[in-house]
């Protein structure tokens, strides 16, 4: 993990107990948006389906109108599918209820109303980046801080 130092520190935090939450946003966007975009990005490309792909984010959570963290991943609707090509899948039998208790057919041949998925091998495509581009990520966060810190600075 990559470790930051920040000189002058009890000054910068004076000056940023007067920063309104509307300023902090803006700040913390301008220092981790372009981290957070470059790994969506990255992310984006590892992705086999296209749904996934365009779905992944990048989102802030809020506490009282302060962001506390800014996360890069797939929206809720299509998560799964994220889950399913990072871990994989194990065969596994697709229950009656998802077939509407028809027959399942396919080029003329007839497989039953039972079917047995074969399950799926792992295809990562978030871990793969999370480990290339860390450092990458850190040093981009690290130089937008050291810019914003001059601004507030001033």
């Amino acid at each position: 993990m990559a470790e930051v130092t920040i000189k002058g520190a009890k000054e910068l935090a004076r000056k940023l107990e007067r920063v309104d939450a509307a300023m902090e946003r803006r700040i913390l966007v301008n220092i981790l948006g372009p981290a957070a975009k470059m790994l969506r990005d990255e992310v984006r490309r590892g992705a086999r389906n296209h749904a996934l792909s365009r779905s992944i984010g990048v989102t802030t959570s809020n506490v009282r109108g302060r962001i506390q963290h800014v996360k890069v991943g797939p929206a809720k609707k299509v998560r799964h599918l994220a889950r399913w090509q990072e871990g994989g899948t194990n065969p596994h039998p697709i229950p009656k209820r998802r077939l509407h208790k028809r027959v399942m057919a396919r080029d003329g041949i007839i497989y039953g109303t039972r079917v047995r998925h074969p399950g799926s091998r792992a295809r990562p495509f978030v871990e793969p980046v999370y480990q290339h581009r860390q450092r990458r990520a850190v040093e981009m966060v690290a130089e937008a801080l050291g810019r914003e810190i001059a601004i507030v600075m001033r």
